[in-house]
């Protein structure tokens, strides 16, 4: 079975990120360097996924913003940033982790609003 169908039926033959149902590409969330040089089946299933087109041009771009303020941080600054995610979404939905997160702002109101939704987040989850 070919890589690309493979990840389309992983996703239910949906897409991944909007959850509709037409037809989908199998996108490449990273690339190796030149050295490693995979081709482009040859990727593990965790770096694919299954997107309609729209998602897939909006995603290009939004991994494109996400790697350059990644620019702006050190590769210790990265190392701890998937585990600190991870741990997070362990406690709290993944959308409660995020809306926490946006919420942050430069006073004490914004880490007070924050911190609510993570508190309602926790209280639905239990």
């Amino acid at each position: 079975m070919k890589k690309a169908a493979l990840i389309k039926e992983r996703a239910k033959e949906s897409c991944q990120d909007c959850g509709v149902k037409q037809p989908l590409d199998a996108h490449h969330c990273y690339y190796t360097t030149m050295r490693q040089a995979y081709e482009p089946w040859e990727y593990p299933l965790s770096a694919l996924r299954a997107l309609c087109r729209p998602c897939h041009v909006r995603r290009e771009q939004t991994e494109i913003r996400l790697r350059a303020f990644a620019a702006s941080l050190t590769s210790d600054q990265l190392d701890a940033l998937r585990p600190a995610l991870s741990h997070a979404t362990y406690w709290y939905e993944t959308a409660a982790v995020f809306s926490f997160l946006s919420a942050l702002g430069p006073e004490e109101r914004h880490l007070q609003a924050a911190m609510q939704i993570l508190r309602d987040a926790r209280n639905e989850h239990d």
